[in-house]
């Protein structure tokens, strides 16, 4: 049995990060800005892959980075994110 694909992608620098930003990206990209000493985005892994099973397709419709506060030119400026509910609106957009 092969090893099962991890839904979150880690994104370490600038480079890994550009493909992502084509305006022709095909899938919905969900960005999760984490600091190091925050457990609620480890936390959230364990949702993400709930979505995973439980939507049809759903890795082949989106995409989760994982990156980290400070390492990503494109978010240099942000001091927190603010997030939609992500129990209803992302669900809803997937299933739409």
């Amino acid at each position: 049995m092969p090893p099962k694909r991890d839904i979150v992608k880690k994104i370490e620098d600038d480079e890994s990060f550009t493909p992502f930003l084509d305006e022709d990206f095909s899938k919905l990209v969900l960005v999760d800005l984490y600091f190091p000493w925050a457990g609620p985005c480890e936390a959230m892994k364990e949702y993400y892959k709930g979505l995973n099973m439980t939507i049809n397709g759903f890795a082949d419709r989106c995409e989760i980075l994982q990156v980290k506060h400070g390492r990503i030119k494109f978010f240099e400026n942000y001091g927190f994110v603010i997030r939609s509910n992500i129990k209803t609106d992302i669900p809803s957009y997937l299933q739409g």
